[in-house]
């Protein structure tokens, strides 16, 4: 022990060894990125980005453009890169996120090392505790959807100002660096705009130290008037008249709805360590967050008020520019949870859980624990024990193996979806496309088009409907599977069967089913859009899939079909089906190359 404390104390390697969590965000980022842009990329990113291509916007347009009631000129700037320069390969912008994420807990580090009082052990400590948390498979979307980059500048940029102003830089120089992560961190979203409360709040305290009347405060402080005032003009530049919600209405219904609006802050503030139930049924998980977050809430508060009330009775005695930063970075949690309560509060009951929120309100933990450090007397120590044992460490742990579970599924409906893509033109196919721009099949066909027409969609597209015409490969090595059975159902088919990769042991991305009607050629009819629990057959097997979901099923529409996340009906309908005796068969699809496997068996149906 005393040679790991004097290798701490005269080393700075060890500090960064955290750095070893940035494999698994580097994992999901290039493993559980689809290819096809998915959701809030449509009119984020790539809506502003067609109409420069087609030379009816400029890019000027396109960094500027907004999205929802935001600015996200940063995100944008690296949208634009990733789109000129890497083919709009969408792993290479999940990629920035984790970029943005590395320097994030870099900074972190360096502030845990060097601005950070207490045992060296317990800073040590809370550097992997920290750093575990804020690169955890917990926050997976931010990993793995590449549109949050607005979410990991915004991170980025108000940690970076407080870093910046933590230096031993002169002070007109850290001023002018930290306004530009502020002013980063603003164009990204609308939480940005609490980082330049960390400057002021900075700016005063070096003021105290210095003098009210020191010059090099006077030009920093003219620094930040000019950059801030710069920030607000430009971020209201052609700003849009619709906003999703006013200012007005959030403040007024937090104060006509107090105690919702109080309890969903407990829950925002607990989000990042309320996965205690390890389950793979998400509504139980659901619920479980639900019943425990307000105490975990309430709980993470009372330390603060402890923390805080040890560090007023100690305040002679305290080296001050070791504790401020922390109480900045709790601060900066705290502000962007009422900021989440007051705009999400009147959403559905799960949205306090969101995995991309933690990356926000983790701030009010990471501070929690720095100062914990300077608990002495023996119930506190017994307190910040059990709070780091419970929800810090079981929580975490727990929240990162739900995070890769979660990422795994929902990888699973990306690979739906890239199926979809590839199929477009020959066999229609609502369930994922109509379902990542609700209502907008028709036009995301087009949009795709005229990705490929430029290099930019990373899918192989189908171009004939005749399985003839397909690239089929017979190769037992990789594929093994079958189409089970079928039966008919009053608006089409269903069937089932199941797909395992001999090598990887886990289940086919996409299947594809075909049918040939008697005397007539064999076209490609669909996507089998469901996945079956095969419990028994993938435990033979040694499959790697969660609750054993080998099987696939291509069922029949009912006509009611809606969005999963908005409830919208779908606008779109099947290809139809052949009349009389028919023949269903079943491939797997490598939606990069356009190569199909074809799986044993086939069903035989007479339609009406």
């Amino acid at each position: 022990m005393d040679r790991l404390t004097h290798l701490l104390t005269n080393r700075a390697w060890p500090w960064f060894l955290p750095l070893v969590f940035l494999v698994m965000p580097i994992y999901l980022a290039w493993n559980h990125s689809i290819l096809v842009p998915n959701a809030d990329a449509w009119f984020m990113s790539l809506k502003p980005y067609m109409k420069m291509l087609q030379g009816t916007g400029s890019l000027w347009e396109f960094i500027h453009a907004p999205g929802n009631d935001s600015r996200h000129d940063v995100p944008h700037l690296f949208n634009w890169i990733v789109f000129r320069f890497f083919g709009g390969d969408l792993r290479v912008e999940s990629l920035v996120c984790v970029m943005f994420g590395a320097f994030t807990a870099t900074m972190l580090l360096w502030l845990v090392r060097c601005r950070l009082a207490g045992p060296v052990l317990w800073r040590y400590l809370v550097a992997w505790l920290a750093v575990g948390h804020v690169l955890s498979p917990f926050q997976w979307m931010n990993w793995a959807w590449g549109v949050q980059i607005c979410y990991a500048v915004v991170v980025w940029g108000s940690i970076g100002a407080l870093t910046v102003m933590q230096t031993r830089w002169p002070l007109v120089w850290r001023t002018l660096v930290a306004c530009l992560c502020a002013a980063a961190a603003t164009l990204s979203f609308l939480n940005g705009w609490l980082s330049w409360g960390l400057i002021v709040l900075m700016l005063i305290v070096e003021a105290v130290r210095s003098g009210w009347k020191d010059r090099r405060w006077l030009s920093s402080a003219a620094i930040f008037l000019a950059m801030f005032a710069g920030t607000v003009w430009y971020f209201f530049l052609e700003w849009p008249e619709s906003k999703v919600a006013t200012e007005s209405e959030m403040v007024q219904g937090f104060a006509t709805k107090p105690l919702m609006y109080g309890l969903f802050l407990l829950r925002v503030i607990a989000a990042p360590m309320t996965e205690l139930l390890l389950t793979l049924e998400k509504e139980d998980r659901i619920q479980a967050q639900w019943s425990v977050s307000p105490w975990i809430g309430a709980g993470a508060l009372l330390l603060w008020v402890v923390v805080l009330g040890v560090l007023w009775k100690r305040r002679a005695e305290l080296d001050w520019p070791k504790v401020v930063p922390w109480l900045l970075c709790g601060l900066f949690g705290l502000g962007n949870a009422c900021a989440l309560a007051m705009a999400r509060a009147e959403h559905p009951y799960a949205i306090p859980f969101e995995c991309r929120y933690p990356a926000y309100t983790l701030w009010l933990h990471i501070g929690l624990l720095a100062l914990m450090g300077h608990f002495v007397a023996r119930w506190q120590k017994v307190a910040r024990t059990l709070w780091v044992l419970i929800p810090v460490v079981w929580g975490g742990v727990v929240g990162a193996l739900q995070g890769f579970w979660d990422a795994e599924r929902m990888h699973a409906g990306g690979q739906q979806i890239e199926a979809a893509a590839a199929l477009r033109q020959v066999a229609v196919e609502p369930v994922p496309l109509d379902g990542v721009a609700p209502t907008a099949g028709p036009r995301i066909f087009t949009m795709l088009d005229e990705l490929e027409s430029l290099g930019l969609l990373g899918i192989k597209t189908i171009k004939s409907p005749l399985v003839a015409d397909a690239k089929v490969l017979d190769d037992p090595q990789l594929w093994e599977g079958q189409i089970k059975s079928g039966s008919l159902a009053p608006t089409g088919v269903n069937l089932r069967g199941w797909a395992l990769n001999r090598k990887t042991k886990k289940t086919a991305g996409a299947v594809v089913i075909s049918v040939q009607a008697k005397d007539g050629p064999e076209q490609w009819q669909g996507l089998a859009t469901r996945r079956l629990r095969e419990a028994k057959l993938a435990e033979r097997k040694d499959a790697r899939e969660q609750q054993g979901r080998i099987g696939w099923a291509y069922e029949a529409l009912t006509g009611k079909e809606t969005c999963r996340f908005t409830a919208i009906p779908m606008n779109l309908s099947r290809k139809p089906l052949p009349k009389g005796e028919a023949t269903f068969r079943a491939y797997v699809l490598d939606v990069k190359t356009g190569t199909f496997w074809r799986l044993s068996g086939e069903v035989k149906l007479t339609l009406p």
